[in-house]
């Protein structure tokens, strides 16, 4: 048995470096992870095992005319940020496994928005055989209340991002202070054929939310978080497009202030291909909510539609669901996102991302939880050799909280610039 080493170009298989390749930019802003839990995983002797490392490094200046998202004392801030990166993997014909993680050193000229450095990692390994799919995903991140971003920075270089990727009700909630914070999530699941048209699936997920300094987020309202959920879910195919599937889930929230919330809840979905390069999905259904404030019957939809075009792919997602705030109150939240990706030449692609949703507290209390939010993020993107990227982003943000019937906006604009290094293969 021997060890090939391996050092790749990034190019398109077909098409060279002609191409603008969409994965390859997907990736650009995420790195590694712990080597330890790849090198740990089950090698299938019978099969050949690729091993790779993808690094690569982003250079980022920014501008924010309104950086707090505030109503009144509106404060620009101008800062920059590097982000040296690596993403990993290994591919058998059984077991697939992933990682990413990035640290960000950022730096500012404004003592509200300190200088900090943030990090993520995440690692994810699915296994099949014939009749079960095993997967196992578990993530960590360090990073402050004021964070903008509204894609994930390691879910498009792992998997495909799901509606429950693009939860975050607290986006924009605390405007007044930088708190860190680093939230934990594990996340297995398994999957197995009970019969010729039938799957079932169950799915466990638990998530740490844990300030670095209690004390002053005590001051604003929020405290160290835990959530529990449990996703039963069976499936039947009806035809080669279309699969019903009858999802049950339960969620437990608690926090270090007592308060805690139990939710129930159950529905019918459908997926549907209309065709090869379109598909979609729905679910709904009742769901129950039992708290301190109260209890509350309501509704829960989950829906997706993907399309992908010649030169472009589009994805929506809508959610409405109950989901914790920071304040350990549960929220009626319904959320729409959107994320597009078009090449546009060979060297230039364009991409849009935008988040729009409406929080709404279970109880009769209004506060700054109870309020409308809106970003919207147009990219262009300039390839301008085969491993140098140039990126110009813009950033729309708007608020308008219950509380004060006030709106806030912000204007953002980043400048990157990403050099990315031939992937390292080694096979076995």
């Amino acid at each position: 048995m021997g060890f090939v080493l391996r050092i790749f170009p990034r190019q398109d298989p077909i098409l060279g470096d002609r191409q603008m390749d969409w994965n390859d930019k997907l990736a650009i802003p995420y790195g590694a992870i712990s080597v330890l839990a790849m090198l740990l995983s089950p090698v299938t002797a019978s099969h050949a095992a690729e091993w790779y490392l993808d690094p690569s490094i982003s250079l980022i200046g920014r501008y924010d005319d309104n950086r707090f998202l505030r109503t009144t004392n509106e404060a620009s801030v101008l800062g920059g940020q590097v982000s040296p990166t690596l993403a990993f993997g290994r591919r058998t014909e059984t077991t697939d496994i992933r990682g990413v993680g990035q640290v960000d050193g950022i730096i500012t000229n404004d003592e509200s928005d300190p200088d900090r450095i943030e990090a993520l990692a995440r690692f994810f390994t699915d296994y099949q055989t014939q009749l079960s799919r095993w997967q196992f995903d578990a993530y960590w991140r360090r990073e402050t209340t004021l964070r903008t971003d509204i894609r994930d920075p390691s879910f498009d270089a792992v998997e495909a991002p799901d509606s429950a990727d693009l939860q975050s009700p607290d986006l924009g909630l605390i405007t007044n202070a930088s708190l860190f914070f680093n939230r934990f999530t594990v996340e297995p699941s398994a999957q197995w054929v009970v019969g010729p048209r039938t799957t079932l699936e169950l799915e466990y997920r638990f998530d740490y939310l844990a300030y670095e300094d209690e004390q002053e987020a005590e001051l604003f309202g929020v405290f160290n978080s835990m959530r529990n959920a449990i996703v039963p879910s069976l499936a039947y195919r009806l035809s080669p497009t279309t699969s019903l599937r009858l999802i049950g889930r339960y969620q437990r929230y608690d926090n270090d202030n007592d308060d805690y919330f139990n939710n129930y809840s159950i529905g019918l979905g459908i997926d549907h291909a209309f065709s090869e390069s379109a598909k979609g999905s729905l679910t709904a259904g009742p769901t129950y909510t039992e708290s301190e404030e109260g209890d509350d019957l309501g509704a829960v939809v989950d829906a997706s539609l993907e399309q992908q075009f010649e030169k472009s792919r589009l994805a929506t997602f809508v959610r409405y669901d109950v989901q914790p705030t920071t304040e350990g109150v549960p929220l009626q939240r319904a959320q729409l996102d959107v994320r597009w990706f078009r090449d546009l030449t060979p060297r230039w692609a364009f991409e849009l991302l935008g988040r729009a949703f409406r929080n709404d507290r279970l109880d009769d209390v209004t506060s700054g939880s109870d309020r409308y939010y809106a970003q919207v993020e147009p990219v262009i993107v300039w390839r301008a050799t085969r491993l140098l990227f140039l990126e110009a982003r813009y950033r729309f943000r708007w608020e308008r909280r219950d509380n004060t019937d006030d709106d806030a906006f912000s204007n953002g604009v980043e400048l990157a610039v990403t050099y990315r290094w031939d992937r390292i293969s080694a096979s076995r």
